[in-house]
């Protein structure tokens, strides 16, 4: 089964100010880790929403609203992500527990979440080719 593994956005991240070099090692290391237990299925850090959009579809409207960020309530915003497959959720748990926490930042958060697997899609072409870029990805690292 797969957990994506969402790390909250604080005024730092929104703010774009970047950790220590000590905290970027400590991520590194705990990436390579992941990768190396064959665990690792996707990893991405996202910029601010102050370079972002959102698109909002309300009942009044034919087509959605867009709007630039920044946006307000960054708590709920995701500043990066890891898909992980495991084979329980306390093993999933296990993993959020590894991540490293940079307290300088502010108050951190991180999100446990099952994703609903589609067959079909897990079948297709598209994912053999995904694999296949992971599995070069983790022999760079």
């Amino acid at each position: 089964m797969k957990y994506m593994l969402i790390v909250k956005a604080t005024a730092c991240s929104e703010a774009g100010i970047h950790p220590n070099e000590e905290y970027a090692g400590k991520m590194l290391a705990f990436e390579r880790s992941l990768a190396k237990s064959g665990k690792l299925w996707a990893a991405e850090e996202l910029f601010p929403s102050s370079e972002g959009m959102k698109m909002v579809y309300s009942s009044q409207r034919n087509g959605p609203g867009i709007t630039a960020g920044p946006f307000q309530s960054f708590e709920h915003h995701i500043a990066r992500y890891y898909v992980v497959e495991v084979k329980s959720e306390e093993e999933a748990v296990y993993w959020a527990h590894q991540l490293p926490v940079d307290h300088s930042m502010g108050p951190n958060e991180i999100e446990i979440r099952r994703l609903k697997e589609n067959e079909v899609c897990l079948k297709g072409k598209s994912n053999r080719v995904m694999e296949r870029e992971l599995k070069d990805y983790l022999r760079i690292l």
